[in-house]
């Protein structure tokens, strides 16, 4: 008997050639200058609470200008399930009389996210001088949480993420949890601290989606279910805007951030093999500072 083979156009190849050729698309449809991979016109400078915890080169490339790498038809639908999850555990605080607030929920069952803005701050400099940094961000809606406003941030994690923080919350409580979340989803931590910051929170409810089983939440011993409480912690955030402060004045200066700066990953980083501009990063480096677009590796 003959191996059942895929034959012809396969549906699901199809839909994935299609979001490929979507998210190429999106990337490359503004007027760019194909010899230096820059968009002709650069975003203004402002910093987003979601890129807080990403190496500064990174921000560094956006803000200039530079175009990025399209995402892999895998993360769009990533992102694609993240937000369908995030309306989904909101309209069942809502089916069942939890309050969240912050949503508006359409007639036709769409919900608009209304913290959604942005907040200039002064940050002091080392040279005495102080810098704006305007930074946006967007919040999953605001609760209560122990009696208290809390920005409800909400994530979907994969089964071994979830063992590992379930471990660490049942040996430890909230304090191993959160430092769990601290050494291993670090960009949880500064995405919460900034958008606290915008939205003047003192304190943010986080929870999660088990991907594989689709439970909710961390268990506790009785059996019961819970989220973890994360404090407003204003050294991180102070520590952060000053991050988004130099990158600012690198971006004025026209001036490239160098590979040995703070918070600058090693080649090879699980954040370098996600950087869609690793192709002018270290991989440019490695070919002596040329830099091939991807996809494009025939015309370069």
């Amino acid at each position: 008997m003959e191996a059942n083979e895929c034959r012809g156009a396969d549906p699901i190849e199809q839909l994935y050639a299609a979001i490929a050729a979507e998210s190429r698309r999106k990337v490359l449809e503004q007027p760019y200058d194909a010899s230096t991979m820059r968009y002709e016109r650069r975003p203004s400078i402002r910093f987003r609470a979601s890129e807080s915890g990403n190496c500064p080169r990174r921000i560094w490339y956006r803000l200039m200008g530079f175009v990025p790498t399209p995402d892999d038809p895998s993360l769009v639908l990533k992102q694609l399930e993240g937000n369908i999850s995030q309306d989904v555990i909101r309209g069942l605080f809502q089916q069942y009389g939890i309050p969240v607030r912050g949503i508006v929920f359409e007639a036709d069952g769409a919900q608009t996210e209304t913290l959604d803005g942005r907040k200039e701050f002064e940050v002091p400099m080392d040279d005495g001088s102080a810098e704006t940094v305007l930074v946006s961000a967007r919040a999953d809606g605001d609760l209560d949480a122990a009696g208290e406003p809390a920005v409800f941030e909400f994530k979907t994690m994969a089964k071994y993420a979830v063992k590992w923080l379930q471990a660490a919350f049942a040996k430890g409580g909230v304090e191993a949890a959160l430092e769990y979340l601290h050494q291993k989803r670090r960009y949880y931590i500064t995405q919460m601290q900034i958008t606290m910051a915008v939205f003047k929170f003192k304190r943010t409810y986080f929870n999660f989606k088990d991907k594989d089983t689709t439970d909710y939440g961390l268990v506790r011993a009785d059996g019961s279910h819970c989220g973890l409480v994360l404090e407003y912690d204003d050294g991180m955030v102070q520590k952060l805007l000053r991050k988004f402060a130099d990158v600012k004045r690198y971006v004025l200066a026209e001036k490239e951030i160098p590979f040995n700066a703070p918070d600058v990953p090693l080649d090879g980083s699980m954040e370098c093999g996600y950087c869609p501009f690793y192709y002018r990063c270290y991989a440019a480096q490695s070919r002596g500072g040329r830099v091939i677009y991807p996809g494009m590796e025939a015309a370069a």
